[in-house]
């Protein structure tokens, strides 16, 4: 083999070790970009404030569950917080604990609601409040015992059931949740966004958004103005989707005088799920969190009937 041969296979080699090194060097650099766009879009326009506030309205609607805090500023001696966890899906249910207090006196309810009934019990009843003797009143017969009202039993006292209640809301313009929350497929979620959009149901402004942080994660605070009218007509089509028709016999335009509503939205902005709603000042806040965490609801078997525990209630009242 002559040395010009040797030469050859040499620079043969030296060139296809420069070429696996190129290759590799290309490949870091591909890596590279790839993770810088990864974190361009992420810190950039993945938290695009409106990208996260539209994405927020389709999570809403894609939810299989949340848990809603609400609480009431303090008035006088008077206070009142409530939490309700939100299931959707195949089973459509609320789980809800409450606590007032007024004039030294804090009654704790639980309540589980599904489609067909309520069950409720006061779990803690305390009192400085006498019987006819002097002494402590005895709860012993109302506290831990679950009553069962059903569907049409509410419907005959002018009640709403818990689950209806917190979904749809206690009363229009404005219900418990100003977001509708539920578990739609695609075809009902689209639907029900463009409407959204094509009615100009939130007034978001943009320019008046406030960054900070919830539990550690970066939040957008959203001034929005609800229109009462569109609201209520979305709520309508919302609730036909759910397959709950209590609001049919509204008519939208009936809300006409109603004046718009004025609150602040608050969205976790890489989650792009709603964490706070704040109304009037301060004075009523909700809070959503535990998405998509779904515990066990057992539905009590020993049960008396609503009637029966306002009886007792009655006795112990007197």
């Amino acid at each position: 083999m002559s040395e010009s041969e040797t030469m050859t296979f040499s620079e043969a080699f030296d060139a296809a070790l420069k070429i696996r090194l190129l290759s590799l060097y290309l490949s870091i650099a591909a890596i590279v970009i790839l993770g810088l766009t990864g974190w361009l879009w992420w810190t950039k326009v993945s938290v695009d404030p409106v990208r996260v506030f539209n994405g927020m309205l389709d999570n809403s609607l894609s939810t299989s569950s949340t848990t809603l805090g609400m609480s009431q500023a303090p008035s006088g001696e008077n206070v009142a917080k409530e939490s309700i966890q939100l299931q959707f899906g195949a089973t459509n249910a609320a789980h809800a604990l409450t606590t007032i207090s007024q004039n030294g006196n804090t009654v704790v309810t639980e309540t589980i609601g599904t489609q067909t009934a309520d069950y409720t019990r006061y779990t803690s009843v305390k009192t400085s409040k006498k019987d006819q003797t002097g002494k402590p009143l005895n709860t012993s017969n109302i506290q831990n015992v679950w009553a069962k009202t059903t569907a049409q039993e509410a419907a005959e006292s002018q009640n709403t059931p818990l689950f209806k209640q917190t979904v749809l809301g206690i009363g229009l313009p404005i219900g418990s949740i100003p977001v509708p929350m539920g578990n739609l497929n695609y075809d009902q979620r689209a639907s029900l966004l463009e409407e959204i959009k094509a009615d100009n149901v939130y007034v978001t402004n943009y320019a008046k958004m406030k960054k900070g942080t919830v539990n550690g994660r970066l939040a957008y605070a959203y001034p929005v103005t609800l229109q009462p009218i569109t609201y209520a007509r979305m709520m309508q089509n919302f609730a036909k989707a759910m397959g709950l028709h209590d609001l049919d016999g509204l008519d939208p335009n009936s809300l006409s005088s109603q004046q718009p509503i004025e609150l602040t939205l608050v969205v976790d902005a890489h989650a792009k799920q709603l964490v706070e709603i704040d109304y009037a000042r301060g004075t009523y806040k909700e809070t959503y969190s535990n998405y998509g965490a779904i515990s066990p609801i057992n539905i009590p078997k020993k049960t008396i009937t609503n009637a029966e525990l306002q009886q007792r209630l009655s006795v112990l009242q007197s």
